[in-house]
């Protein structure tokens, strides 16, 4: 019974990226979140046997129809970002990364995998100082190896961050309808709004 819920509603999901895919847009956002503070909302054998392989399906899907797949999710997901990796997502937005273990995550997928993670709005973006918010030229090279990037030093609320090594967001995959590949540059990833 739960899986045939699961499969109707990632059969609705899909039948609307068709939609917005024939309206002209050039990705899809995912924003399922599956972690805590600590850790999954589910242990990762249940996730990988009932969720990874609707996921695989519906991301192949966009990827089908030409839309890159940007995923976010809050809480501790560093068991999963392998598998997001391995199933297709183009940009992992990973929304809490003082509960994340950056630098094992960075370990695993450095130079494969493309992440948006902004400032951490439980700590710096609640009482952080405007000095402590604002890139500083240390903050270049964070640990294990994941480049920030931003355009200015005024203080952003969400800033782009890369693996070392990859310069843009993969093209999305041709359909017979879509029109010819294109490559997406990295920096800005997002929605950089300075601080009026």
């Amino acid at each position: 019974m739960a899986e045939r819920l699961l499969d109707m509603i990632f059969d609705w999901e899909c039948d609307m990226m068709t939609l917005v895919a024939r309206r002209g847009y050039h990705g899809i956002h995912f924003a399922d979140d599956w972690g805590t503070q600590d850790g999954l909302m589910i242990s990762p054998a249940l996730w990988r046997r009932l969720f990874k392989p609707r996921y695989r399906k519906q991301f192949a899907h966009a990827r089908a129809l030409g839309l890159e797949v940007w995923f976010h999710c809050c809480g501790n997901l560093t068991e999963l970002v392998e598998d997001f990796h391995e199933i297709g997502v183009d940009v992992l937005n990973i929304a809490q990364p003082n509960v994340v273990d950056v630098p094992t995550v960075s370990a695993r997928l450095q130079g494969k995998q493309c992440f948006l993670i902004p400032m951490s709005y439980q700590t710096v973006s609640i009482s952080g100082t405007t000095e402590r918010s604002s890139p500083r030229p240390s903050d270049c090279r964070a640990p294990g190896n994941l480049a920030r990037r931003d355009s200015s030093a005024t203080w952003r609320s969400t800033v782009a961050w890369e693996c070392r090594q990859r310069t843009t967001v993969p093209a999305p995959r041709p359909s017979a309808a879509s029109a010819p590949p294109r490559s997406v540059p990295m920096t800005p990833l997002a929605h950089l709004q300075a601080d009026k």
